[in-house]
């Protein structure tokens, strides 16, 4: 388990995005992962048939919980299985490495074993058999991840596609569909008990304003309003 983290989002539009990523290269790293060429994420979202965690998100419940499904760069060899859970601003995430039969199973609709030793397996198994959580959506977009001390962790998501074809998630470059109306850039700012002022500085120029962004909320929205979503499939 994670600790609980403070985590604001952005909308931005390209130039902003590249000229911000400009100025943060030159004072921070890069995540060990990333570089400046960043990688690919992919993550299959779980929800209840009456899409529960969706419409919390909409309605603004302070207190709630997902659960996904995520890869990198179509690495079907690791697969982390994530339950991200936030209360009053505050988040935090819960993870496991689980294999791709684990996936196929929950897109069979079998649910997770109750009896396994770990915690998140056997919270998501009880989760299915109680209230249907079931995969719902693919979710995947380009990011790059600057890092800086002590644990300020800086995203740039974009490229952020959708799609209801839920075996793709298995088949690494798998097409989506757009979800924006135009290009933007989701950035995050990831940080413990606070900010450090060369973060604030660097970051102070931005001109849009924090959002209650969810890329899950944007992508299952998309999907229904195209008409590709399946109710309880």
């Amino acid at each position: 388990m994670t600790d609980l983290r403070y985590e604001w989002k952005f909308f931005l539009s390209p130039a902003e995005a590249e000229a911000l990523q400009r100025r943060l290269a030159n004072v921070f790293a890069y995540d060990a992962h990333s570089g400046p060429a960043g990688y690919r994420v992919c993550s299959l979202y779980f929800d209840t048939p009456g899409l529960d965690a969706y419409r919390q998100k909409l309605d603004g419940q302070q207190n709630r919980e997902k659960f996904r499904a995520r890869v990198y760069n179509g690495d079907m060899g690791f697969i982390r299985l994530e339950r991200k859970m936030r209360w009053d601003g505050l988040i935090q995430k819960q993870t496991q490495t689980v294999d791709a039969d684990f996936v196929r199973a929950a897109l069979a609709g079998v649910p997770a074993p109750l009896g396994c030793a770990d915690a998140l397996t056997r919270r998501l198994g009880l989760a299915q058999r109680l209230w249907g959580l079931a995969p719902r959506v693919i979710v995947a977009y380009h990011r790059v991840v600057f890092v800086a001390p002590p644990d300020v962790r800086i995203s740039f998501d974009n490229g952020i596609t959708a799609s209801a074809r839920l075996a793709d998630f298995l088949r690494p470059g798998g097409a989506g569909f757009p979800v924006l109306d135009k290009p933007m850039t989701v950035m995050e700012i990831k940080y413990g008990h606070f900010l450090p002022g060369a973060v604030q500085a660097l970051v102070a120029g931005v001109r849009a304003q924090a959002q209650s962004v969810s890329k899950y909320a944007l992508c299952m929205g998309k999907v229904m309003e195209v008409g590709a979503y399946v109710q309880g499939g």
